[in-house]
């Protein structure tokens, strides 16, 4: 039946059987006053997995024991029925919560009754779901007593704020995530249990690292709860496998590695070094683009020097402003996968799809204000440490810019905290004609249209800009009327502008011999085989592609279409006839075809 699901937390804190509280207090006064009330006298804790409700519920409980407590408070018993035990066991949910309220009728006047895990309903049908609220709702209609709902933000929006019954009668109260400092003291207050627990020591120092990954990879569960969890999992490991008794950060390292396929090698390198190994891993991605590259590093450097100011938020804003398919969202995307593990926590908007006003409500909302309840909003607190991506801006409506630059100006509040994010805009200069008015006063330098201008044509053919100028300087230097023309200057004075050039004919052939050298690495770890290839082979393979598709982009598909089933065809043929070969030779012949030959095969018999 349910009682064997119900906790009488008034009992358990006259016994101080209850861990305490850290950094809750308001939470707590709050619960406290709405319970005072005559109306919306019944507290709704809305938060997600891990945020610490039932914790907060818990400290109620001393609370209401140690605090002096007005009249209609005082006697009152704390009683916690977890729906998220009894859904699991039993199978007559609505007939145990009935004979709960005939078993305990004499007291029910006197009691708070919390109604713990109510998502858990969610599995269930909704019929069943409407059958508990109906019951809740009998309850507190019937009865003196409190109650306290606690669920998560997709159940309360689905069943408990649509019920015009509840909503009257309830008031909700959002629990939030703790802060980085606020985490450290809750789970620095469990360090004593868990070393108790396994016999061990915890290295006070790791706790900030614990955090700090929790934080960041642990996304299905909220701080403090997934911090512990991690810190729980690494001590039961060391105790297990008795290799010491002391939990140090290589240990925690190599828990997270293997829940999130994250390189443990990689969670224990310093800031720097993530630096160095992210600008190596844009080199080996990116065609060209120095003056891009460096300017990213020397932001990665800021954000390093002030990774402890929490009050600097966003961490980054940064505008890329370019021609398309030169590899802004390429850099992203990188720097999404080193710096926070994997892609999955690049947040990416397209700005084509926000040009109307109607399609800029259904990410702000009908009041177009940013809130809690802003689709924006709820995707920015779903990943606390990410990239926001705002591809193409030149298409946004002024009412989204409007927002960003509030988000830019003011990125902290009881909303949102965007103080782990890294803004991220793109521009498209091939698409700024289309986009900005006609009616703009033009360049002393004018030329007929926005590209003639930008790239310099000469009749009859277009040059890319990168022949008129190639440092950033020039670079800004043209690109800037534009934007300013676009964008407000005040939005612009928000952001670093980042400009991107178009990729000359050297860069084509030094990202395709990065190509080429990650082919013959892999052939000679897999396969044993040495490629060779002339040092001109880059430059004719460079001169195969149609002359309207040089870019990055074009070249790795062309390598990827041309030369690798190439290769892989004569390895093949190699193989099934089980001949042995040591070294293939690629080149380009007289008629511009791609050849692969085998330097010499061995038989089986010949060894």
């Amino acid at each position: 039946m349910v009682a064997e699901f119900i906790e009488n937390l008034s009992e358990f804190a006259k016994e101080q059987a209850l861990e305490p509280v850290i950094e809750r207090k308001s939470e707590i006064c709050q619960i406290t006053e709405v319970l005072c009330r005559t109306r919306h006298c019944h507290p709704i804790l809305i938060g997600q997995t891990g945020v610490g409700c039932s914790t907060i519920v818990r400290g109620l409980a001393q609370h209401l024991l140690e605090a002096p407590l007005p009249e209609r408070l005082r006697g009152r018993v704390i009683r916690r029925i977890n729906f998220d035990l009894h859904f699991a066991c039993s199978t007559s949910l609505l007939d145990s919560l009935n004979h709960f309220i005939e078993t305990a009728y004499d007291e029910l006047n006197h009691t708070i009754l919390v109604l713990d895990g109510l998502s858990s309903l969610s599995h269930a049908n909704e019929e069943t779901c409407h059958q508990v609220l109906d019951w809740i709702k009998r309850t507190v209609a019937s009865y003196e007593l409190r109650v306290i709902l606690v669920a998560d933000k997709s159940f309360y929006n689905k069943f408990l704020k649509t019920d015009a019954y509840l909503s009257a009668q309830c008031a909700a109260l959002r629990v939030d995530a703790p802060t980085f400092d606020q985490a450290l003291l809750m789970v620095a207050a469990h360090i004593a249990k868990i070393e108790s627990t396994y016999q061990i020591k915890i290295a006070n120092e790791i706790i900030s690292d614990v955090v700090r990954w929790s934080q960041r990879y642990l996304l299905d569960k909220s701080l403090p709860a997934s911090a512990l969890d991690l810190l729980d999992a690494s001590a039961a490991a060391i105790c297990a496998h008795q290799t010491s008794d002391i939990l140090t950060k290589e240990d925690v390292a190599g828990v997270l590695s293997d829940w999130q396929n994250v390189e443990k090698d990689y969670l224990l390198k310093s800031e720097t070094q993530i630096i160095e190994y992210c600008m190596t891993a844009l080199s080996h991605r990116i065609c060209g683009q120095r003056v891009a590259l460096n300017a990213v590093e020397k932001n990665l450097q800021s954000i390093n020097l002030h990774a402890c100011d929490h009050d600097i938020a966003p961490k980054a804003k940064l505008l890329f402003a370019g021609s398309s398919r030169v590899g802004k969202s390429t850099i992203v995307k990188v720097l999404t996968e080193v710096l926070y593990g994997s892609d999955t926590q690049l947040i990416r908007f397209n700005m084509h799809d926000y040009r109307y006003e109607q399609e800029v409500v259904s990410l702000l909302g009908p009041l177009g204000a940013l809130n809690a309840e802003s689709a924006l909003v709820q995707q920015l607190n779903a990943h606390p440490y990410s990239i926001c991506l705002f591809e193409h801006l030149e298409y946004a409506h002024i009412r989204f810019l409007r927002v960003l630059q509030q988000l830019m100006e003011v990125g902290k509040t009881k909303d949102y905290d965007l103080s782990n994010h890294i803004f991220i805009m793109t521009v498209d200069i091939d698409n700024l004609d289309a986009v900005v008015p006609q009616k703009m006063t033009e360049p002393e330098e004018s030329e007929s249209g926005l590209l003639q201008f930008l790239y310099n044509d000469l009749p009859g053919e277009k040059t890319s800009m990168r022949r008129g100028f190639q440092t950033m300087e020039q670079l800004m230097q043209r690109i800037d009327p534009w934007l300013h023309q676009k964008f407000d200057d005040r939005f612009l004075q928000q952001m670093t502008v980042i400009p991107f050039s178009e990729v000359t004919g050297q860069d084509l052939a030094q990202f395709l011999d990065a190509q080429i050298i990650r082919l013959k690495k892999h052939l000679a770890e897999k396969e044993g085989v040495q490629l060779k290839y002339a040092n001109h082979f880059p430059l004719d393979l460079l001169d195969l592609l149609p002359q309207a598709s040089k870019t990055a982009i074009d070249v790795k598909r062309f390598f990827e279409q041309q030369v690798e089933p190439v290769v892989s065809q004569i390895l093949l043929s190699i193989k099934s006839k089980k001949d042995i070969v040591s070294q293939l030779d690629l080149f380009v012949d007289e008629r511009g075809q791609i050849l692969c030959q085998p330097a010499e095969v061995l038989s089986l018999e010949q060894l």
